[in-house]
């Protein structure tokens, strides 16, 4: 098929396009209109604004490549024309000098001689590798030694609270989400949102006159029996529900798969989940249905937003309600009478709707990929996660935000439940932590009896910030001293389901070694020189100590 007008613009997004990578200068009509502001701009304009109050300093823009500061700076730089900026500070402007050296001539007005009277206003753009160079540097650290103070600070744990002054100012992306929280919301299965995603969706989408996505979809209508998929699925983008299961998504695959997004991959994958990758050669009675955004959102591809989709597919998670659905579609003789599917006509391209008929009226052929593309049609016409952990992590990270220990409390029974059976173990023993020494015949432990959570303040949330967070919970516990346990959404779902009898394996252990360092720390804490528990086989218990103890039969 030829490119429409739709194909077009549409490819703009993509990151193969020549528009897709900025370079710091004025953006051109097109990108100004798809400019969306995300909270971090204005963290960002708040430190420009006070470094113009105090007459001069340093802000650092510290990231990744595609996450947006050279998007940003293009947006800045008319509006702060007395700041420098440095677009890439791990180029050279002249080919016998490195960039670290680069970089020392161009913050020469920063030093620590004269950074508290310099008049000079500067933004970096900087990635984590190469800001890690510049302070590890001999000479930096002797004449830039303010800025390596504070830039020192990014690379500690905690670095929500990095150390910033008057004069040396850094804001990180990776201390900003692309997606909000809301503590607040206890009774809210799904307290997250993302309005930058939103707004990038709406702006695709919208029907103002200026938006030019809207127009080439204007002037690309398929013509009698035609039938143009990306036309299809820019009405299925269109459409409320779909953007905010999008969205939904998105967020999931976020914190459960750690997928670090940039807002040139999100674009990319706009651009992919419009224009299937068979549009040039389209066949509809080949392609129709892998060529429909519920088709291609959970097909995987070389875009990392799809692949984590893809683990994300409602068809690869059984259910009693998913299979009796799903035995309702492959047995109809007709589109099912769904409410959802009612309220897309008119929404759709009646063509959509005469092609799926003659499917279903076709001696029932092709009723597999007919099913499977309902079904995650209605999926997205009505969101819910497949992962119970996942809503339930939600709902516990919410409560660490917000010092909640009502919602905290599972999570401390959940790990002191897990630590009996790290290694192998069934026994609901509790103030109990296993050995590394474990065989078919007898389990061994020391006995923890102190052992017991150590409830510390949450990091401060601002509600006017609700991107600046990090996606994990920082617990603390107390034996004789007290030991951390960070818990990031994997290792929750991991000691979730030990707890529900999830027998441990050697390779869950080796990729939770958070755990397994915590559990050592365990035992260096407890006095597993006077006593050792030995839990046999056959559920009987040994206790051995200086002075060997009797034998029980545990009940």
């Amino acid at each position: 098929m030829e490119d429409t007008a739709l194909i077009k613009v549409f490819r703009r997004l993509s990151q193969g396009s020549k528009q897709s990578v900025q370079s710091g200068k004025e953006l051109d009509a097109f990108d100004k209109y798809m400019h969306v502001d995300r909270p971090i701009d204005k963290v960002v304009r708040d430190d420009m604004n006070d470094i113009q109050q105090e007459g001069g300093g340093i802000l650092f823009l510290v990231g990744s490549a595609g996450d947006g500061k050279s998007h940003m700076i293009s947006t800045l730089n008319k509006e702060y024309p007395d700041f420098m900026f440095k677009n890439d500070a791990s180029e050279s402007p002249w080919p016998t000098v490195d960039s670290i050296d680069a970089l020392k001539i161009f913050l020469a007005d920063f030093k620590d001689a004269t950074l508290q009277t310099t008049t000079s206003k500067m933004l970096v753009a900087i990635n984590m590798g190469k800001l890690s160079a510049f302070i590890d540097d001999a000479e930096v650290q002797a004449s830039f030694s303010e800025i390596v103070k504070c830039a020192k600070t990014l690379f500690d744990e905690d670095n929500l609270r990095h150390e910033e002054t008057k004069r040396v100012r850094i804001v990180s992306f990776a201390n900003h989400q692309i997606f909000e929280l809301f503590p607040e919301q206890k009774n809210t299965k799904y307290p997250v949102d993302s309005l930058f995603i939103k707004k990038v969706l709406e702006k695709i989408t919208n029907k103002a006159n200026n938006n030019e996505f809207r127009t080439a979809f204007n002037s690309s209508i398929p013509v009698g029996t035609d039938f143009d998929p990306c036309y299809v699925n820019y009405q299925l983008l269109s459409i409320p529900e779909i953007q905010d299961a999008i969205v939904k998504f998105i967020i999931e695959a976020i914190v459960r798969f750690k997928l670090m997004l940039t807002p040139r991959e999100l674009f990319d994958f706009i651009y992919r989940i419009v224009v299937p990758d068979s549009y040039a050669t389209f066949n509809p009675s080949k392609d129709f249905f892998k060529s429909l955004l519920p088709s291609i959102l959970f097909a995987g591809g070389e875009n990392k937003i799809l692949k984590c989709l893809a683990q994300l597919d409602p068809l690869k998670h059984g259910s009693i309600d998913h299979n009796d659905y799903l035995s309702e579609l492959f047995t109809s003789i007709e589109i099912p009478k769904e409410e959802c599917f009612d309220n897309l006509k008119g929404k759709l391209h009646p063509r959509f709707f005469e092609i799926l008929s003659e499917y279903y009226k076709n001696n029932r052929n092709n009723v597999e990929d007919i099913s499977k593309l309902l079904f995650r049609l209605k999926h997205l016409l009505d969101y819910h996660s497949e992962s119970d952990e996942y809503t339930s992590f939600l709902g516990t990270l919410c409560g660490y935000y917000d010092n909640d220990e009502d919602r905290l409390f599972p999570l401390y029974e959940t790990i002191q439940r897990s630590i009996p059976h790290f290694y192998g173990s069934y026994t609901d023993k509790l103030n109990v932590v296993p050995l590394d020494i474990q065989g078919r015949e007898y389990k061994m432990f020391v006995s923890c009896d102190n052992f017991k959570p150590d409830p510390q303040d949450s990091i401060p949330f601002c509600t006017n910030n609700r991107n600046k967070f990090i996606v994990e919970i920082d617990t603390q516990w107390k034996v004789n001293t007290q030991i951390p346990l960070k818990i990031e959404y994997q290792l929750y779902e991991y000691l979730c389901k030990i707890q529900k009898g999830k027998l441990a394996q050697t390779d869950d252990r080796n990729h939770n070694l958070s755990f397994s360092e915590f559990i050592s720390k365990l035992v260096q804490q407890t006095d597993f020189k006077e006593k050792v528990l030995i839990l046999t086989s056959d559920n009987q218990q040994l206790t051995l100590s200086r002075t060997f103890g009797k034998k029980v039969t545990l009940k």
